[in-house]
């Protein structure tokens, strides 16, 4: 019987095998999808090389079929050639994800670094809006406190009130728990030293609330405590207006250190 002709390996086998030496050119830069897909391929051609090998081995024992001897050892060859290409096929698939998860990551670093300057520059104009906001918190203190005068002052029959200013200006008749008043809450740091608030301003305390009445201080007899009154709401008066004046000063030095600091 004839023997069977050296044949070389099947296209396909060929194309697979250029496909791995383009693969691991050292000048060649394979995209990780690429090389998880011609891995796979290289798997299957594995099994397919080893199934090759068993069935040449049947072959050569079978001396009737006077079997070509070269045949098991080309099967045996591809095989190996296979199995040897694999793990550097691997390497490169980790290295190929590694680069490319670095540079997914160096894409994102630089979006949110320009984000952050972005809202950091925002930021910086803190000083600036820290100063508009003393300035608006204190007119509308001083705008209340006139409001307050007014309505405390309305003549005998007079029914008309003046609402606040921030009540005035978010369209409340008045303020509940749920509907806190913003001037009261809110906190404004220093830019400079953050720990320390610039609003709300320190609270002053008169020292005569807490010093203890003289003897013969009509506050402790039940005569002429009218009269007590209204020298009480005079001297509260001048208190107010002193304290008035006072915060007007130190309102006006934040204001000025505020926009120096902006400057």
């Amino acid at each position: 019987m004839p023997r069977r002709p050296l044949t070389p390996p099947p296209p396909a086998a060929q194309s697979l095998e250029r496909r791995i030496g383009a693969a691991l050119t050292p000048d060649i830069v394979t995209a990780s999808d690429d090389l998880a897909l011609l891995i796979t391929e290289v798997l299957a051609a594995i099994e397919a090389a080893a199934q090759s090998v068993e069935r040449e081995r049947s072959a050569a024992l079978d001396l009737a079929n006077s079997p070509d001897p070269t045949a098991l050892l080309r099967a045996e060859l591809s095989r190996d050639r296979l199995r040897a290409a694999l793990p550097r096929l691997q390497r490169l698939l980790a290295e190929a994800e590694d680069r490319e998860a670095a540079e997914r990551w160096d894409a994102k670093y630089r979006r949110v670094e320009s984000m952050v300057k972005e809202a950091a520059r925002k930021f910086a104009r803190y000083p600036q809006l820290l100063g508009e906001l003393i300035e608006l918190m204190t007119s509308t203190a001083e705008v209340d406190r006139e409001v307050d005068q007014v309505n405390a002052s309305a003549p005998a029959g007079e029914l008309r009130r003046l609402y606040g200013v921030e009540l005035s200006a978010r369209n409340l008749n008045n303020f509940t728990a749920d509907q806190p008043p913003i001037g009261r809450e809110l906190k404004l740091p220093d830019w400079q030293h953050s720990g320390q608030l610039l609003w709300p301003l320190p609270q002053r305390l008169d020292p005569a609330f807490f010093a203890p009445p003289e003897r013969g201080d009509p506050r402790l007899t039940s005569d002429s405590w009218w009269q007590v009154g209204d020298e009480q709401r005079v001297i509260e008066q001048a208190r107010q207006e002193r304290e008035a004046i006072e915060d007007e000063r130190e309102k006006k030095g934040i204001l000025r250190r505020q926009i120096t600091s902006a400057e």
